[in-house]
C-alpha cells in the first residue's frame, strides 16, 4: 500500500507545528491530497479520506474534521535513518 502512495509523488509537507498521531487536529492550511484510485481497493474506507506526506509517514486525514485518521510509516525512510 505505501507503494501505491509513493509512486503519485506528492511534495511532502513542512514545518508542521502540531503533534502527528491519530486524533490530532491539523492546520486547514496544509495541502492535502485525493487518496488515489489504485489505493481504495486495497483500503476501501480511504474513499472520502485525503493524505499528505510528513517527516517520511503517510496520514490519512478526515477532511471534513482536519483530523488524522491513520499514520502510515514509510518502511523504505525508516531503514534509511542511522
Amino acid at each position: 500500500m505505501r507503494g501505491a502512495f509513493r509512486k503519485h509523488r506528492v511534495e511532502p509537507a513542512r514545518d508542521i507545528k502540531v503533534s502527528v498521531s491519530v486524533g490530532v487536529a491539523i492546520p486547514r492550511s496544509v495541502t492535502l491530497h485525493v487518496v488515489h484510485q489504485d489505493v481504495i481497493p486495497l483500503v476501501p474506507g480511504y474513499r472520502e479520506y485525503r493524505y499528505r506526506l510528513y517527516d517520511g509517514r503517510i496520514h490519512i486525514v478526515d477532511p471534513d474534521r482536519c483530523v488524522i485518521a491513520d499514520v502510515i510509516v514509510d518502511v523504505r525512510r525508516e531503514r534509511l535513518r542511522p
